[in-house]
């Protein structure tokens, strides 16, 4: 079950049934025919996290063939989660040199994305 829902389902299928065993055993359920209405699990499935990982990977390779100060920025703007004016005191430019830079190697990554098959 594990493999065709993920863990929500699955852990949804053990709780279900300890509660039908519990009422089972009290007498009061009735135990009939289940039509199994689809996925419970709604999140990303098996094939979509491959791909998200395969994305990530790409773009990590495409970040680390950037000049070092494009790369800095990005790391800093993306994985540190500084907004610019912390950026540029990190860096020791100004607000629009950090920004503008940033710019600049966002655009070669989009470029460096859209190329790639």
């Amino acid at each position: 079950m594990a493999g065709r829902g993920g863990f929500a389902a699955w852990l949804l299928r053990i709780a279900s049934n300890l509660c039908v065993d519990t009422l089972a055993a009290r007498g009061k359920v009735t135990v009939g025919l289940v039509v199994d209405s689809g996925p419970i699990c709604t999140g990303p499935g098996p094939e979509d996290v491959a791909i998200e990982r395969e994305d990530s990977a790409r773009l990590r390779s495409l970040v680390v063939e950037l000049p070092g100060p494009q790369r800095e920025v990005v790391l800093l703007k993306y994985a540190a989660g500084l907004a610019n004016p912390e950026i540029a005191a990190a860096t020791g430019r100004s607000v629009t040199a950090g920004s503008s830079l940033l710019h600049r190697a966002t655009t070669k990554l989009k470029e460096r994305l859209d190329a790639r098959p």
